[in-house]
């Protein structure tokens, strides 16, 4: 017997993906603009200010990440396979 989750949003798996891919690289940039400003390559108010908007969307992105990952785990019912 193999569960197996079946389920109809088939948009809500792309949205997922692409929500969890934009946080990440807004996590980096804000890392990436963290470490300029301090090695002062870039100018530190400006690499603060990024740093500040980059991490503020990534941890937006995420909790819009997990939202959809819980609502199509709520949404999606197990089945049993049977062999």
């Amino acid at each position: 017997m193999v569960a197996s989750w079946k389920s109809s949003l088939g948009f809500a798996r792309p949205l997922l993906l692409i929500s969890t891919a934009l946080a990440n690289i807004s996590f980096l940039a804000s890392m990436l603009a963290s470490i300029l400003g301090t090695a002062n390559i870039a100018k530190e108010d400006s690499a603060r200010r990024v740093t500040v908007y980059a991490f503020t969307v990534g941890i937006l992105l995420l909790i819009v990440s997990m939202i959809i990952f819980c609502w199509i785990v709520v949404s999606t019912s197990l089945y049993y396979l049977f062999d």
